[in-house]
Formats: structure tokens, C-alpha cells, sequence
């Protein structure tokens, strides 16, 4: 039997379908890098430190957003499975994932600027942010297909 659902369109289901690889692969990123940390005690990779190395304060900001990562990865993978099966609470948990994505890269990218760690490694973290932002679309086109799914938003008055 056929769904009757209107498919999300071709944009939409690209970068769901980007963002599900991103989160797959940030999350074998994010388990490398731990192994680096407990092999090393230092973190290098995936966040390369300023010259003078990290402070201990910035390696637990750092230890401590990855783990936030990891489970946001982990929902996330969910949410693009439930978004692809078209699944009735996909929609919710997609929106709870692509925000805390985009906050976590937003805190990720300013700790990392502040602490001097793009001066010595500029090319490793505009590319991070250029593989993370299709994230910030799909958070427009979400929010966009959420308006007009609202039972709020109806033009009739």
C-alpha cells in the first residue's frame, strides 16, 4: 500500500541524508580522537591545539563537548532513520538534534577561536566548519517545513 504522505522534497532529503554520513563519520571521528586522548593525555585530533598546547581547562571543555556529540550523533542517526522510514516523531527529534548540533559547533568554534588554536591550525578548522554547514540549511528548511505543517499556520481568517 502506497503512503499517502507528501515525500519531503529533493533538498530536504539530501541534506537529512548528509547530515545522517556527517554524524556517522563525526562519531568514528569522535571515538579516534578519544583513543588519541587516552593513548596521548592530550587532545590533538580532531581539535588541534594552539602552539603552547591546551590548558586543562579547555582539554575538559573540549573532553566534555564531545561527549555531548557523541550523544547527539547517536539521536541524530535516529532521527534521519525515522526521517527516511517517515516516521510521526521524526520531525520533533530532528529540530531537538539539528539545534543541538548547530549550538555544540557554535561553542566548539568559539572555545577553539579563543584559545588561539585557529591561529596555528587555520585550514583544519574552516574545514570543519565548511563539513558542518549544511547543518545550518537544514535547520532553515526544517524550521520552514514545520511552519507549514503547523495547524496554526493557516491563511484563512
Amino acid at each position: 500500500m502506497m503512503n499517502e504522505r507528501a515525500l519531503p522534497s529533493f533538498s530536504l532529503r539530501l541534506l537529512t541524508g548528509y547530515y545522517g554520513l556527517l554524524q556517522v563519520v563525526h562519531l568514528f571521528v569522535l571515538a579516534f580522537g578519544l583513543k588519541v586522548y587516552i593513548q596521548s593525555g592530550t587532545i590533538g585530533f580532531p581539535a588541534p591545539p594552539p602552539r603552547p598546547g591546551w590548558e586543562e581547562q579547555a582539554e575538559a571543555f573540549l573532553l566534555g563537548n564531545g561527549a555531548l556529540d557523541a550523544i547527539i550523533g547517536v539521536a541524530a542517526i535516529l532521527f534521519v532513520i525515522g526521517f527516511f522510514k517517515q516516521q510521526e516523531w521524526n520531525q520533533a527529534l530532528g529540530l531537538v538534534c539539528v539545534t543541538a548540533s548547530l549550538c555544540s559547533g557554535g561553542f566548539f568554534v568559539v572555545g577553539t577561536i579563543l584559545s588561539g588554536a585557529w591561529v596555528a591550525h587555520p585550514a583544519n578548522y574552516v574545514g570543519l566548519v565548511l563539513v558542518f554547514a549544511p547543518a545550518g540549511m537544514l535547520f532553515i528548511m526544517m524550521i520552514q517545513s514545520a511552519w507549514r505543517k503547523s495547524p496554526h499556520n493557516n491563511n484563512t481568517a
